[in-house]
């Protein structure tokens, strides 16, 4: 239970996050039917030398290998997230406990740990079977059923170990019960009128199947609304009335995981962008999991109506200015400035101290409109999952003190931007699809730049390789940073369910690619006018606090009844054994 104390500790989303590490897989490829049949026959092995069954195998080899046979049955029909791998996965984890189980009948103590071991793997076969089976449990019961029951009833009949089958009937019907009693209270449990079961199995079946119809039906029924913010740097070469370039600064978070909801939308922007032949950069704007947009007409709105405002920019005030770079810095807080057009671009970070995402209340009194202000995400820590009291408040100095700074932007504005895309590294090692991307800026011959890596976090020595890697090209200011996309996140079971950048991948070699993507920028410096846009969108269903900390609630209270239930199960087994 200290675990869970040290949940409560955190926030909603933290909380919720944490449950993640507790998903497994077998990490084999294939179907795992020659893994289910090894196992099998392990434990076939088992039954027959302590069962004592020596002389009639012949059944209780049907029984143990008859299952098999209907997971192949089962998984041509389509019940929930259940297919022949999983089936088999789960007929593996069982076996493996029944064999080892059996083991401790050999001492003295096989009547209590003997029904104790089983038992608890009879309870997480059947509470992931029906899990898995999503709303259709009712049709996985009577496969469930019988494949229990012909592993079951061989040995109790044939054997004449009385404490072996006591074992056995004991563990089986413990198991069963708590499992099938457990499921029937989640089903009852709401979360907005959606079962926690609905709420789960959705979310499993977007992250083992990449499904995204279930999550998206429960998201249609969510009723919390808020306003939703983007920033817009439009750039395009002096005398030309056609945009270039893009730098979106979304309000939105890039979350929740893979490319539900709001996760996909920077893609689906970059797209829609292209199509019009217009390049974009995003950087990340200041927002928490509170702003991860669920519905994907909301996305289509907004994507469509920065398009609209891109391709009617001709409208738009321009101007070809640009100041040169300020440092700003409060304890572990520290910033880059720089004035663009009308407008002032702040660039937060508290490298190398553990950051995570920075929430847009922290702009509470700050008037100054002409302010941008990116979270620069690039300091990963285990040891920070939100950030504190005192890197708020020391971010928040720097925040002041930069809306206190009139605008300096006398130079003329000079503009390069480059990508390396598609990454040359995958999703599950944590580079999203939009690569890395590189803007410099000239203002009287000083330079600056800007390296905006897609994924989720870096490690503190991404960043302090890439500006090693970049020392010779002269730059007055350089500062990276990651969009935080959340679509690596969610693609492998176990951990913390994505990787931040710098962990699987060499930090450097994105250094070495950074410096590739800066390099091509420099050569492409040229003379550009910026216009800034500002978006409000009205309306917009997110996963708010409210919806958060309800979901957080029902979430921790199934996990303390599935503890029970699973302590419960071995307990009863072995008690109902050694009255039996």
């Amino acid at each position: 239970m200290g675990d869970l104390i040290e949940l409560r500790r955190r926030s909603s989303t933290s909380r919720i996050a944490s449950l993640y590490k507790y998903l497994w897989s077998i990490p084999l490829p294939g179907n795992l039917l020659g893994l289910a049949a090894a196992m099998s026959t392990i434990c076939l092995l088992s039954i027959i030398f302590i069962g004592g069954l020596i002389e009639e195998p012949l059944p209780a080899a049907l029984g143990i290998y008859i299952p098999l046979l209907i997971n192949y049955i089962v998984s041509r029909f389509r019940i929930g997230l259940l297919n022949f791998r999983r089936l088999n996965q789960v007929t593996t984890i069982s076996m493996a406990f029944i064999a080892l189980g059996l083991l401790p009948l050999l001492t003295p103590f096989g009547a209590i740990l003997s029904p104790m071991i089983i038992g608890f793997g009879m309870f997480i076969r059947v509470i992931v079977t029906l899990t898995l089976a999503e709303r259709d449990y009712l049709k996985i019961l009577p496969p469930l059923i019988s494949a229990m029951s012909c592993e079951l009833l061989p040995s109790i009949i044939l054997s004449q170990n009385r404490v072996f089958k006591l074992a056995l009937i004991s563990s089986y019907s413990m198991g069963f019960i708590s499992a099938i009693l457990l499921f029937l209270i989640l089903n009852e449990i709401n979360v907005r009128e959606i079962s926690l079961i609905r709420y789960s199995t959705a979310s499993l079946a977007l992250i083992l199947d990449g499904e995204k119809e279930s999550l998206e039906e429960i998201a249609e029924s969510f009723d919390d609304e808020s306003e939703i913010e983007v920033d817009l740097l439009i750039f395009r070469e002096c005398g030309s009335p056609k945009p270039e370039l893009v730098v979106v600064i979304p309000g939105f978070h890039p979350g929740p995981f893979r490319d539900f909801g709001s996760s996909g939308l920077p893609y689906l922007i970059a797209d829609k962008l292209d199509r019009i032949g217009v390049d974009v950069i995003f950087f990340k704007g200041l927002s928490g999991h509170s702003n991860n947009i669920i519905s994907m007409r909301d996305c289509r709105r907004i994507a469509e109506r920065i398009v609209e405002v891109v391709e009617n920019s001709q409208k738009l005030s321009f101007k070809s200015c640009i100041g040169l770079p300020i440092a700003l810095h409060s304890g572990v807080a520290k910033a880059s400035l720089i004035t663009l057009g009308d407008s002032k671009l702040l660039l937060l970070t508290l490298h190398p101290s553990g950051m995570e995402d920075i929430p847009p209340s922290i702009l509470d009194g700050i008037e100054d409109e002409s302010l941008i202000v990116v979270d620069c995400h690039n300091s990963f820590s285990n040891d920070v999952e939100e950030l504190e009291g005192n890197s708020i408040s020391k971010l928040r100095e720097v925040i002041k003190a930069a809306s206190n700074i009139k605008q300096v932007g006398g130079g003329e504005l000079n503009v390069g931007y480059s990508w390396i895309r598609p990454p040359p590294y995958s999703l599950e090692d944590g580079m999203g699809p939009l690569g890395i991307s590189a803007l410099t800026l000239c203002s009287d011959k000083r330079l600056m730049a800007i390296i905006a890596l897609d994924g989720n976090n870096a490690l503190p020595e991404v960043r302090e390789e890439i500006i090693k890697r970049l020392r010779g090209l002269g730059f007055q200011m350089v500062e990276v940073l990651t969009t935080d996309t959340h679509i690596v996140n969610g693609l492998k079971l176990g951990g913390r369910g994505y990787h931040p950048l710098g962990e699987v991948i060499p930090a450097k070699s994105l250094a070495e690619d950074a410096f590739k993507a800066v390099s091509n920028a420099l050569e492409r410096l040229k003379h550009m006018e910026v216009s800034r846009v500002r978006l409000r969108f009205t309306g917009i269903r997110v996963m708010s606090e409210r919806f958060l900390s309800e979901a957080e609630k029902m979430t921790m209270t199934g996990l303390r009844l599935f503890i029970s239930f699973a302590a419960a199960a071995p307990l009863l087994s072995a008690i109902l054994t050694l009255l039996a």
